[in-house]
């Protein structure tokens, strides 16, 4: 969880919580989740760096 923001952190943990579920499928939930966040964050800087 260390490269990942604040923000990614808040919204994985109370997934992590829910004991009930199966750990593998919430393993690959969370780094779906994270991919999708990364993605986001490429895309993000991605317009940034482009000039206008």
């Amino acid at each position: 969880l260390s490269g990942m923001s604040l923000e990614t952190k808040k919204t994985i943990s109370p997934k992590i919580l829910q004991e009930t579920e199966d750990p593998l499928e919430l393993f690959k939930r969370t780094q779906k989740d994270a991919k999708k966040s990364r993605a986001v964050a490429r895309a993000d800087i991605f317009k940034q760096s482009t000039p206008k």
